[in-house]
């Protein structure tokens, strides 16, 4: 998979998250997660489950922090990483 998959899916999962139709669209890849789409903890949740239910795999809450979070692109890289190769 692709970086730009992989952002692509992102945004999409986070549309669906939000509850805002077209949203994706609106989203930089350089969005901050937190403060500029700004998910309350419940949507942080579901974004989380969502992540791991659309790339098939289970995120190691031990190991990620809010600084995959600073941007989609970085949670991009870090997701890269998570996923196994096909």
């Amino acid at each position: 998979m692709q970086i730009n998959d992989i952002i692509k899916k992102l945004k999409t999962i986070l549309e669906t998250v939000t509850e805002n139709p077209g949203s994706a669209q609106e989203f930089s890849d350089d969005a901050n997660i937190i403060t500029d789409i700004a998910l309350d903890s419940v949507q942080m949740i579901e974004f989380m489950l969502e992540i791991e239910e659309n790339f098939g795999i289970e995120i190691n809450f031990d190991e990620i922090d809010f600084s995959h979070l600073t941007s989609i692109r970085i949670l991009a890289d870090y997701l890269m990483t998570q996923i196994p190769a096909a």
